[in-house]
């Protein structure tokens, strides 16, 4: 894609600092207002489609191919991004209350929170939207923080931000920004389709439109900063102020601390599934490269499992300067503990090294006794391509998985792989799977 889509520094240096950017996308007459229609008739004759919102009406697919926000999501998350298999159709009707501040889970699964964002959300209004129809609010620049001053917005102290807009407007979001609907105060209902998106490759170069390499920002912060680095593919560690001892010990000792945050539900972690990276974690992914060696010693030796996911997924956050750890990493693929193989299956997709050995057991891990396992070994060989290629037979197994997401992520893997024995198990998968969005209870035939 040429540079005229893609998003500025200064819209990169916002998304970072703010947690948002807003976008309009002109899709033609009366396009968003069609769109409200087809939305309004499947909510009276069926409801809530939930995850089916896209095939049941295909047409909103045009403003995600729409070539602003392509460039724009291009611009934060590499040209190979994919549309994640969850999204929600949310419905604010006249006189609904409102929600409590609160974090998106990632659905269904373990990821560890962190600055370094793989996964945003895109919100679509398909009609005008004030502040009086209930709006999404979010609180700017709180994204990277674990917690708020309180999740009742009546006692929050914290500025918020509404996002309003006319048909057509979509905001993209931090996954880890706070946010809420508001109360809707009109009469007309607020429809907002939420999207989830994410990265598939690590950055190795800017992605958008670049022309300064120094962060140039009112909001001076070690986190934005390093944010803004790493999105440019930058291999520029901080300082490490303390020995890497320390630091180790310091993060073991968080992560002992943190242990309850693997089941506590707050408002940061609805689901008990999706804790937030500790202090002295987060610095070790900052530091890079040197820590390679002192993790994979965690990783190897240390007796809590807790400790060792948290190793892991480090090691993720570092990416492809970490692969003297694929050795380690590939033998805690068959950990003990679920979330210390899901962690290693996950950091061998980011490191992204994929020789035939590492093809071979990701293959084997589409078959373990756990659904988080099984997804992690689905995206990851869908981050390897064509390398992935012995793996079909297992990738056409877990086609029919009895989680509807890591069905899609083999589909997406198979896609990625692209060989002709690829593209035929994903079409005849496809055509079997196949949905009508004109065929409903009123039009069966």
């Amino acid at each position: 894609m040429g540079s005229t889509h893609l998003l500025s520094d200064s819209q990169i240096q916002q998304f970072i600092t703010n947690g948002y950017l807003q976008l309009h996308v002109d899709c033609g007459p009366n396009f968003h207002q069609e769109v409200y229609q087809q939305i309004e008739s499947m909510f009276e004759g069926e409801g809530n489609v939930g995850n089916n919102i896209l095939p049941r009406v295909p047409k909103i697919q045009r403003v995600f191919d729409h070539p602003a926000l392509q460039g724009a999501l291009i611009s934060l998350l590499g040209e190979d991004y994919t549309m994640n298999p969850h999204r929600h159709c949310h419905l604010n009707a006249p006189g609904g209350g409102g929600q409590q501040w609160h974090k998106d889970c990632y659905v269904f699964d373990h990821n560890i929170r962190h600055p370094r964002f793989h996964w945003i959300l895109a919100f679509y209004y398909p009609q005008d939207t004030n502040e009086d129809m209930g709006p999404t609010a979010l609180l700017p620049g709180m994204h990277f923080c674990k917690s708020i001053s309180n999740a009742d917005p009546k006692h929050a102290t914290e500025p918020e931000a509404l996002l309003c807009g006319k048909a057509g407007t979509v905001t993209l979001v931090h996954f880890d920004a706070w946010h809420r609907a508001t109360k809707n105060r009109s009469t007309k209902k607020r429809y907002m389709l939420k999207f989830q998106f994410a990265r598939m490759q690590e950055p190795h170069k800017p992605s958008w439109n670049h022309q300064q390499k120094i962060w140039r920002n009112s909001k001076k912060d070690e986190v934005s900063e390093d944010v803004w680095n790493w999105l440019g593919g930058s291999t520029n560690p901080i300082k490490n102020g303390s020995s890497l001892p320390n630091l180790i010990n310091a993060m073991e000792q968080e992560t002992l601390d943190s242990i309850g945050e693997t089941t506590a539900k707050t408002p940061d972690n609805l689901h008990g599934t999706n804790p937030t990276v500790g202090e002295a974690a987060q610095k070790l992914s900052f530091i890079g490269a040197p820590t390679v060696s002192e993790l994979t010693e965690v990783l190897s030796s240390n007796p809590h499992w807790w400790i060792r996911s948290v190793a892991a997924d480090i090691l993720t956050k570092i990416g492809p300067s970490a692969e003297t750890a694929i050795p380690t990493l590939a033998k805690h693929i068959n950990d003990d503990h679920w979330w210390v193989r899901r962690n290693a299956i996950e950091a061998l997709g980011t490191i992204g090294s994929f020789d035939s050995s590492t093809v071979k057991l990701l293959g084997q891990k589409l078959a373990d006794p756990d659904y988080r396992v099984r997804r992690n070994a689905a995206i990851s060989l869908a981050k390897s391509g064509s390398q992935a290629s012995t793996a079909i037979p297992m990738l056409k197994t877990t086609l029919n998985d009895e989680d509807r997401y890591n069905r899609f992520y083999a589909a997406l893997a198979l896609r990625r792989i692209n060989t002709n024995p690829a593209k035929e198990a994903l079409l005849d998968d496809l055509f079997t799977s196949r949905w009508c969005p004109i065929t409903t209870a009123d039009n069966l035939y």
